[in-house]
This record gives C-alpha cells, sequence and structure tokens, in this order.
C-alpha cells in the first residue's frame, strides 16, 4: 500500500514493484467489498484500539494470526516471540494500529495517482486462500505493466506460509 503511493509520486527513482497480498485503499470494485468484510480494517483504525490491545499484544497477535491465514501454526516460535515482544513495546499497538485509521485518506490519494497508471514493471503477488483471487485484476486498474504470482498453499502471511516459493518468485521477478 505504502510503496504503491511512493511508486505513484516517484516513478523515476523505482524500478519494479512488488505488492505482496494487500489491495490498494479506494481502488474499486474491490476496496470496498473487502473493507466491508475485513472486520479489522474498522477495529484496528479506532484511536483507541491500541490502548484496548496494551499488555495482550500475545493474545491479540495468536488469536489474530489464523482470521486471515491459511497453514496453522506458520509462525515459527522465534518469529512469533519477535513480534510479541515488539508489539508490546509501549507505543506499539497504537502506533502499528494508526496505518489503518489512515486507509481513508490513501483512498483518496489513491484515486488520484490511478489516473496516471505506472508504467514500472510490478508484481503482485497473492496468496491463493486470500488475495490472489482479486489481487493481479486489482493491481492491473493503476498498473500497465502487471505481472501475476499465486503463492500456493497460503494465505495473508505468504512469507511465513510459503517461503520458498516467495523467495522464488520475487528473485525470478527482481532479477529478470
Amino acid at each position: 500500500m505504502v510503496a504503491y503511493a511512493d511508486a505513484a509520486q516517484f516513478p523515476g527513482s523505482v524500478k519494479k514493484l512488488v505488492l505482496m497480498d494487500a489491495l490498494l485503499p479506494g481502488i474499486e470494485p474491490v476496496w470496498s467489498q473487502i473493507k466491508a468484510q475485513a472486520w479489522w480494517f474498522g477495529f484496528f483504525a479506532q484511536p483507541h484500539a491500541g490502548e484496548l490491545i496494551s499488555g495482550k499484544a500475545g493474545l491479540l497477535l495468536t488469536d489474530f494470526w489464523p482470521v486471515v491465514g491459511f497453514k496453522k501454526n506458520a509462525f515459527s516460535a522465534t518469529e512469533r516471540n519477535e513480534f510479541i515482544r515488539a508489539y508490546s513495546t509501549p507505543g506499539a499497538t497504537t502506533g502499528a494500529f494508526h496505518w489503518f485509521g489512515y486507509f481513508d485518506l490513501d483512498a483518496k490519494d489513491n484515486i488520484q495517482f490511478a489516473k496516471h497508471k505506472l508504467s514500472m514493471p510490478v508484481l503482485a503477488m497473492g496468496s491463493d486462500h486470500f488475495a490472489a483471487p482479486y489481487l493481479a485484476t486489482h493491481i492491473k486498474l493503476v498498473a500497465v505493466n502487471v505481472r501475476e504470482s499465486v503463492i500456493k498453499n497460503s494465505g495473508h502471511w505468504v512469507v511465513q506460509e510459503n517461503t520458498p516459493q516467495v523467495q522464488h518468485d520475487l528473485l525470478a521477478f527482481l532479477l529478470r
């Protein structure tokens, strides 16, 4: 999401762009549908959401990961512990959740950015159990040179759920 905005504003500084399993706020017809179905978008966007979770980061993360994941226990113990440690830092959940609070502004910006399609190669990397059914088509609304990568046997956490394919597809695209 952030990478798209950067590439749209500074296309001369971006040679290739990879968008992984996330749609672009404001780009229809998919945005409104997914936003309405993804309850966490609304919850995390609330100014007080981080405070509600404060001290309970481990519970939130371990309960939430399966909601949009496909593989059970996709995160290693090391990854799990690091996410919990990082999100347990005072103010971390509030800071992380504020990102969701800006989706409406991102949507307005993206609608303007989309008036000038990206010309650099873009890899739309979506999981077969989450974003792949719509991601490449969605990204083609804002870019003219889109390649698709469907990450097999994964949900939203593509890196944790199918690391070998993510590495392979990224290298194949970036080194091309």
